[in-house]
């Protein structure tokens, strides 16, 4: 499985905010990415699915146990 690394930098599709991936959540096949963003004077926290947001020139990563 691949995924985005935390403190990849990532902008919201909605409302283009810039913001940071600070945690995975892997639940059976679903991928959630905690991403935090200040927002309106406000520190701001969500957790969302990768068609909530957009990443420029980063590529995903690997996970998992190596042999």
């Amino acid at each position: 499985m691949k995924l985005y690394a935390c403190g990849t930098h990532v902008t919201t599709k909605l409302r283009k905010i810039e913001g940071m991936i600070t945690g995975i959540t892997i639940r059976f096949s679903a991928v959630a990415y905690e991403v935090k963003y200040f927002f309106d004077n406000d520190f701001k926290t969500e957790w969302m699915n990768e068609s909530e947001f957009e990443v420029t020139e980063v590529k995903k990563q690997s996970i998992g146990f190596y042999k």
